[in-house]
């Protein structure tokens, strides 16, 4: 099984860039593959990857220009991060 560890703001609906708690990640990594979402973006995907070694990554508004705007550009550098970051650390997929 998957499972997706997202952030919660209360009396919001999704995409608000609210960072996950790194200790609710942890544990849940420590029993099955990981999804994290919630604050990942172009600024500390690398960091995710390092802690995490998550099997998909989830921007959704960390790749947005405006709210519910996806802009290519930075999903295109937010590939690049993730790629970079698994050759770093040894653990490409």
């Amino acid at each position: 099984p998957r499972v997706m560890v997202d952030s919660r703001v209360s009396g919001a609906r999704g995409g608000t860039g609210s960072r996950i708690d790194g200790d609710l990640v942890g544990a849940v990594k420590s029993r099955t593959s990981l999804w994290p979402g919630g604050g990942v973006n172009i600024a500390n995907i690398r960091d995710v990857i390092k802690r995490f070694d998550p099997e998909l990554e989830d921007a959704a508004s960390g790749v947005e220009s405006a709210p519910g705007i996806k802009d290519h550009k930075l999903s295109h550098r937010f590939s690049g991060e993730i790629a970079e970051a698994r050759q770093k650390f040894n653990n490409g997929r």
